[in-house]
């Protein structure tokens, strides 16, 4: 596995520090992800290839796990790269939190990124198939909705399939 930094904590979802979601394990599969000051705040996500759950982030027990190989963090991201049987699967968090635009820095969204390459050259079936969040004390907003993107017959030649899913954050408390 290569962690280019060891932290305490990996951001995930960041508006401020009272309206975010972190994961506090280099394996996100094994834990439940928290607020800053530690509240769980349950973020799942799951892959399916060629038939096969896998669990990629928050615990969901009696699922086999994506292996993580890399995590890196830069100011605006936190992108996890997993291997999931024949593919691989990568997930940036981005905040679009740049300090030259205060409109765009102002803006309440997350982005999740999930992309899959196939690692092994052959046909897989894909899916980033579930995504999941308790963010709210009640229920969130009717246009929220959770991630879902398939691809299939998914090959080297294809490249990838790429999804990017803005998560609006203003519900978060």
């Amino acid at each position: 596995m290569q962690i280019n930094y060891k932290l305490a904590a990996y951001p995930l979802l960041t508006i401020d520090p009272f309206i975010s979601i972190w994961s506090y394990t280099e394996k996100p599969y094994t834990m439940e992800t928290r607020t800053w000051f530690g509240q769980n705040k349950p973020l799942t996500l799951t892959a399916t290839v060629d038939g096969t759950l896998y669990s990629l982030m928050g615990r969901c027990k009696g699922l086999p796990h994506g292996e993580v190989e890399t995590i890196d963090v830069t100011p605006t991201c936190t992108r996890y790269g997993f291997a999931c049987g024949g593919v691989k699967v990568e997930i940036s968090f981005r905040a679009p939190h740049l300090l030259d635009d205060l409109d765009l820095l102002s803006t309440p969204v997350n982005f999740v990124d999930v992309s899959v390459v196939s690692a092994d050259e052959k046909t897989h079936e894909a899916a980033a198939t579930r995504m999941s969040q308790a963010m709210a004390s009640s229920q969130p907003p009717p246009r929220a909705k959770p991630l879902m993107a398939q691809m299939t017959g998914l090959s080297r030649s294809s490249r990838s399939f790429r999804a990017v899913v803005a998560v609006p954050t203003i519900w978060t408390m």
